[in-house]
Parts: structure tokens; sequence; C-alpha cells
């Protein structure tokens, strides 16, 4: 522990420094994380990959995240992001709803055009430019969020996560019950989606970017939490939200291996 304290000051960083820039960093990426897949599904006006269950999971995890948040005391802040949370969940269990029934829209194809091999050989490297586009596109919007976020973290003080307490309030037991209790849900609602995508042998209608937000708010918050206090008080406390957020993060992994395993299979429209 002292000889990384000593590296961390020899190099500038103090750990409050570090877990600003972590929490900063996380703050943009949950702030951020609904828009990618609610677009998605506006731009394909269907909903069809994405798993219903998934998100009213998630919802009801976000809820609890809500009561958590109030009975544990969090900053203001902290709160308010939880409630935009659960509202981000409603619009998407809105679209689901909205556009159930219905299939992605398709360009239509001339069954009368000649040539159907060449033209499907130009299909394929249309497709191929299209994803080499795409990856450049979402790298590009990653790191615009983490550079707004590290520049965020020049105006905070505050080093603490997303939506987890302060590591130097007290213990509230209905506190903590709803914080295991959303722990576990959050655990739990990436398993109908990870399930879909495997049924389906397909990620379309999924947005990755939803899934590496996500994935970056999660490490990032934990970074947040352990550079900030890593004393057994400060652990005991967010126990349940650093349970939720490494939990989560394995589950992440899995959809984003699914994006790479399935990337043949996708239609891009």
């Amino acid at each position: 522990m002292s000889l990384s304290l000593s590296l961390s000051q020899s190099q500038g960083l103090s750990r409050e420094t570090v877990s600003a820039m972590a929490g900063s960093v996380s703050l943009a990426c949950w702030i951020i994380v609904f828009t990618p897949q609610i677009y998605e599904n506006w731009r394909r006006k269907s909903a069809e990959g994405l798993s219903v269950a998934f998100v009213a999971i998630w919802l009801l995890g976000d809820l609890f995240n809500v009561f958590g948040s109030v009975l544990q005391k969090v900053l203001p802040t902290m709160l308010i992001l939880a409630i935009y949370y659960t509202l981000a969940d409603t619009v998407l269990l809105w679209q689901c709803y909205k556009y159930r029934n219905r299939s992605p829209t398709v360009p239509e194809v001339d069954e009368e055009s000649p040539l159907i091999e060449r033209e499907c050989a130009f299909l394929e490297r249309v497709i191929g430019n299209s994803r080499y586009a795409t990856v450049i596109e979402n790298t590009v919007i990653v790191a615009l969020v983490v550079i707004c976020g590290l520049i965020g973290s020049k105006f905070s003080n505050n080093a603490s996560g997303p939506s987890g307490p302060s590591g130097e309030q007290e213990i509230s037991v209905s506190g903590q019950i709803m914080g295991w209790i959303c722990a576990l849900l959050y655990l739990a609602s990436r398993v109908p989606q990870i399930v879909l995508n495997a049924r389906r042998k397909c990620t379309d209608g999924v947005s990755i970017l939803f899934f590496v937000f996500a994935f970056l708010g999660n490490v990032t918050y934990c970074i947040s939490i352990f550079a900030a206090d890593s004393s057994l008080h400060s652990l005991t406390i967010n126990a349940s939200w650093i349970l939720g957020s490494a939990g989560s993060l394995l589950l992440d992994i899995t959809v984003l291996v699914q994006f790479y395993m399935y990337r043949n299979n996708s239609v891009e429209l």
C-alpha cells in the first residue's frame, strides 16, 4: 500500500485525484449509457433485438437503487442520477411496447436485377466498409465521453461514484437491504439479453455502445470507490454497489463477446 501511495504521489496523482477522475468518467458514461439504445430502437422502428425482461429487471434494480440512495442518504446528485436511470428505463420499455410486433425496416430488393452474385459480393464489401466506419465512429464517441469525464473531474471535488454511498456515512440497514436487492437485480438483468442473443445467433437491434458505456461505467466506478477509501468501513457500506458493478462487468463482457461471435450474422440497416 505504501509503495502504491509513493508511486501515486511521485507521479502527481493522489488517491483522491484518481478517485475523482474515475468517478467523473463513470458519471459521464452512465449519463450517456441509455442514449445509443434508445436511438437504435427509434432508428430501426423496432425493439426486436432487446430483451424486455432485461429492461424490466434493470428498471426494478434502478427503483431499488433510488430507495437505497434515499435511505443511505447519498449525495443529491447521485439520487438525481438514480431517478434519471429509472426514467430512461421507462423510455426503453415504452419503445418495446410501441414497436412490438414490428420488424426492422429492411431495404427493398429488386428481384429482377441481373448479376446477383456480383451484387452480393459488392454488398459484402459495403457491409465490411460500414462496419469499419462504425468501429471508428464508436471509438471516437467513447473517447469523447471519457475526455468529457476527465475534464469534468477538474470542476468537481466529489470522489464518489455515480450511484453508491459515501464511505464516511453511517450504515443504514434498510438502505443496505435495498442496495443488495438492487445488486442482485442488476446481475440478473443481463441474463435474459445474453440468452436472447444466443437464441437468435445475432445481436441485431442491440447497440454495442449501450454495453460499452455500461462496462466502462462499472470499471471506473469500482476504481473510484477503492481509490477514495479502501477501509473496511467504506467497503462494507459500498459492498452491494461494488458487487453489482463488478459482477455486471463479467456479464457485460459476455454480451460484448457475443457481438464479436455473431458479427457475421448481423444485418446492417
